[in-house]
């Protein structure tokens, strides 16, 4: 006998514990939502909690998008590749002064952000 396909599984079937849902998958939640599936089958289908289903169900009535929103708070002075770039400079010269090494530092940024 041929065990039916999950609901989901071809849609994201690398996504982490915890992590972001797709819009694909999101799409997904809404979609079978609406056609009336029970949303802890929705759940057990996908692979996620009920808060889950639940939550994007109710992103997606009130801002009318799958998108994830922007987060919170102030942005980061320095990006991922910026930091890197610091540690490899202050691997590679480790005597290195605080005033040097805001020079070598592409963006502006003080002493107490590095």
């Amino acid at each position: 006998m041929v065990q039916p396909r999950q609901f989901g599984s071809e849609i994201d079937p690398n996504r982490t514990e915890h992590g972001e849902l797709s819009e694909k998958l999101r799409a997904a939640i809404v979609y079978a939502a609406k056609k009336g599936v029970p949303k802890a089958q929705i759940a057990r289908d996908i692979g996620c909690s009920r808060s889950t289903v639940y939550r994007t169900i109710n992103h997606f009535q009130t801002y009318h998008t799958l998108q994830s929103l922007p987060r919170g708070g102030r942005p980061k002075k320095l990006t991922l590749s910026a930091i890197r770039y610091i540690y490899r400079i202050i691997r590679k010269f480790p005597t290195i002064s605080w005033k040097e090494l805001i020079q070598e530092v592409p963006t502006n940024v003080s002493k107490r952000t590095i």
